[in-house]
């Protein structure tokens, strides 16, 4: 009986600190410090409430056609910031279609690689290998155009580059109307002629 706890005592002696060891870290476990905290709210921020694949959205002002977004891939995403607030990001690229107002002919046609969407502005962003072609065959190649649907706006700051029948411009940021048919270059770089 004398062996007895001097068997089982050192086991004891190991179990008991290994038990105090394992119940503190499940009490300080259960407490998420703030950049654990700030991990999972930024991780909500960026989760989807809604995707759709293969999208064709049809936007209208006074039941007439004013653009068409086509995307293989669309999620909706709400802000955690602003109560109500969310955008459409397509990430795996789009193409954007306006068509005039009066004719309801295609004005001119985006594709990009990345678009965004805010819901609450109308503001909508292209951004990566951004490519915009007018009726008449005017191309504008940016990495980043914006378009403003209520001002039938488009607009970037960016490095711009149109070729024309006539000519190629290339500039630093650009404004113009959504059919790419009227157009201000903010700071030419170059001009170049275009013989036939």
């Amino acid at each position: 009986m004398s062996q007895f706890p001097r068997v089982f005592i050192p086991g004891i002696i190991f179990i008991f600190p290994a038990s105090f060891l394992i119940l503190g870290m499940f009490l300080t476990g259960c407490e998420k410090s703030a950049s654990e905290q700030q991990v999972m709210d930024l991780f909500r921020k960026s989760m989807p409430t809604q995707e759709s694949w293969g999208v064709t959205y049809l936007y209208t002002d006074s039941g007439k056609l004013t653009a068409r977004l086509k995307a293989p891939y669309l999620q909706e995403i709400k802000s955690k910031d602003k109560e109500g607030q969310s955008e459409l990001e397509m990430n795996q690229g789009l193409t954007l279609t306006m068509f005039n107002k009066v004719t309801g002919q295609e004005d001119s046609r985006l594709n990009a690689q990345y678009g965004k969407i805010n819901q609450q502005n109308g503001i909508a962003e292209a951004r990566g290998s951004v490519e915009l072609v007018n009726s008449e065959g005017a191309k504008l190649e940016t990495e980043e155009l914006f378009w403003n649907r209520e001002k039938d706006l488009i607009y970037t700051q960016k490095f711009v580059k149109i070729t024309t029948k006539d000519e190629i411009l290339y500039g630093d940021g650009l404004e113009a109307n959504s059919g790419f048919n009227t157009y201000r270059i903010f700071k030419i770089r170059g001009t170049i002629k275009v013989k036939e």
